[in-house]
């Protein structure tokens, strides 16, 4: 489980109001699994938890409810905020180790940030299969940027913030590979959104 908009809330209110947030959210956890499940913070703005469950619709049901309950609002002093979070989830069953379940929960968990805040995903191989096509591709955008490969396409539609759109011939992708975020302007979240932004603005 992962708490949405936390650097947010660090860069406009401050890391102490961030840290108590993370707070806020680990105590509810333990209020709501407290007899039912383990919970623990495994880094950043993420939690790891353990409970049973058997049958995919009970977990489903679960989570939407966790969902639900841990993005009650959160009042500090006079500032009032509504975190919501993100869930990814994945059963023992199809893991072989703790290991392999907590990746396998980690990819879920990626797959809904990727819907946006309050995304909810049950792992699947296919989320696997995206997340491997997605590292490919990054590496290519940087290999592609470091051999000069990229080129400047410019037309008469413009992003949201009128940018132009930086672009590359790829050599092994096919039509419709290339997601929105390399398209529409990289993520802030990507290591190529300086190199890409320098690139687009001295061609």
């Amino acid at each position: 489980m992962g708490i949405d908009g936390l650097k947010a809330i660090n860069d406009l209110h401050g890391h102490a109001a961030g840290d108590a947030v993370i707070q806020r959210v680990a105590r509810r956890l333990l209020k709501v699994f407290h007899t039912t499940g383990t919970t623990a913070r495994t880094g950043g703005d993420e939690f790891g938890l353990l409970f049973p469950t058997s049958l995919q619709e009970p977990l489903t049901e679960s989570l939407m409810s966790l969902r639900a309950a841990m993005g009650m609002p959160i009042i500090l002093d006079s500032l009032r905020l509504s975190p919501s979070v993100s869930v990814g989830a994945a059963l023992l069953d199809h893991a072989k180790t703790a290991s392999e379940a907590l990746r396998m929960a980690h990819v879920a968990l990626q797959a809904a940030k990727q819907a946006g805040p309050g995304g909810l995903a049950i792992f699947d191989p296919s989320q696997d299969r995206e997340a491997c096509r997605l590292h490919r591709l990054r590496r290519d955008l940087i290999d592609a940027l470091d051999r000069d490969e990229w080129h400047i396409a410019y037309q008469p539609v413009v992003d949201s913030a009128g940018r132009p759109v930086g672009r590359w011939r790829p050599r092994r992708l096919r039509a419709g590979d290339t997601p929105h975020w390399v398209r529409s302007g990289l993520t802030s979240s990507s290591p190529l959104r300086s190199p890409a932004g320098a690139f687009t603005s001295s061609a």
